[in-house]
C-alpha cells in the first residue's frame, strides 16, 4: 500500500508552508505576547483555499477532505500554532452543519466562512462539563416556534471573535441520557449573548478563547442542526472528523522543534 501523498496534496502542503512563512513570521512574537487574534491573515488564508478546506466545492471549500486539513494544519503549525489554529478552526462547528445540517444552513453558514467573511465557533464545553459530553446543562426550551436558551460555555475557541455558534443544548431533559441534547445555531449578535475573552493561556496565545453566556437567547427552532435529541451522537461524529487536526498540530510542532 502506498502511503505517499498525491501530487495534489504535495502542492497543497508546499503552498500552506509558504503561506505561513510569508504571512506569519512578522507577527508571531507580537501575537503571542499580546494574545492578539489575526483576522486579516485568516481572510488571506481563505482567499488561498486554506479555510474550511474540508468543505465541498459547492459551498466554496477546496474539497480537500480530512487529509487535506491535516496536511494544511501540519504545515501551518511548523511556523506558528497560534496563528495557524486561527486559520484551521475558522470553520469550527461548521463540520457539524456539513454533516447534519439542511441545505439552507450549509449555504447560509458554511459558504461565508469559506470566503473568509465569517468565523464560526463550536460552543460545547461548560464550566462543569468538558469531556463529559453527556453532562452539559445549557438548556434550550421550546417556546412556540423558537428555542429560548440559558446557560454558560467555557474555553470556547473563537468565542469572542466569531459570527455564530453551534451550541450543544439540553432540549429533552427527561429523555434517556444520550438522547437529551440537540445542536442549535446561534448568531453571536443575538440579544442575550455575552462573551468575554480568557487571557493568560500557556500556549497557542494568538488563538481566541472565550467564555460565553446565554441569557434568554431566542432563536428559531429551524436553527436546530440535524435532529432534535440526536445532538450527543452528532457531536461524537463531529469530534471524529476534527480530532485528526490536533494530531497534525503536534506533528507540525514537533518538526519545528527539530
Amino acid at each position: 500500500m502506498d502511503f505517499d501523498l498525491t501530487e495534489e496534496m504535495k502542492m497543497l502542503r508546499d503552498m500552506a508552508y509558504r503561506f505561513a512563512q510569508q504571512e506569519f513570521t512578522e507577527f508571531i512574537h507580537e501575537c503571542d505576547t499580546r494574545e492578539t487574534y489575526t483576522p486579516e491573515i485568516v481572510k488571506k488564508a481563505a482567499q488561498n483555499g486554506l479555510v474550511a478546506a474540508w468543505a465541498p466545492e459547492a459551498y466554496g471549500g477546496a474539497g480537500a477532505g480530512s487529509l487535506g486539513v491535516a496536511v494544511i494544519t501540519e504545515q501551518l503549525s511548523r511556523v506558528d500554532m497560534g496563528i495557524g489554529l486561527n486559520i484551521v478552526v475558522a470553520s469550527f462547528g461548521c463540520e457539524a452543519i456539513n454533516l447534519y445540517g439542511s441545505e439552507a444552513q450549509k449555504q447560509t453558514y458554511i459558504a461565508p466562512v469559506c470566503r473568509g467573511e465569517w468565523i464560526s465557533a463550536g460552543a460545547f464545553t461548560e464550566p462543569d462539563a468538558g469531556t463529559d459530553v453527556a453532562g452539559y446543562r445549557t438548556r434550550a426550551v421550546t417556546d412556540g416556534d423558537d428555542y429560548v436558551i440559558n446557560g454558560n460555555k467555557m474555553f470556547i475557541t473563537n468565542g469572542t471573535v466569531c459570527d455564530f455558534y453551534v451550541v450543544q443544548c439540553l432540549t429533552h431533559p427527561d429523555a434517556p441520557r444520550h438522547h437529551r441534547f440537540s445542536m442549535v445555531i446561534v448568531p453571536a449578535d443575538t440579544p442575550g449573548v455575552t462573551r468575554a475573552k480568557i487571557s493568560g493561556k500557556l500556549g497557542i496565545r494568538a488563538s481566541d478563547t472565550g467564555e460565553v453566556s446565554f441569557e434568554d437567547v431566542r432563536v428559531p427552532r429551524e436553527n436546530v442542526v440535524g435532529e432534535e435529541g440526536r445532538g450527543f451522537y452528532q457531536l461524537m461524529h463531529f469530534f471524529d472528523t476534527t480530532r485528526p487536526m490536533v494530531a497534525a498540530q503536534g506533528l507540525g510542532l514537533s518538526q519545528a522543534c527539530l
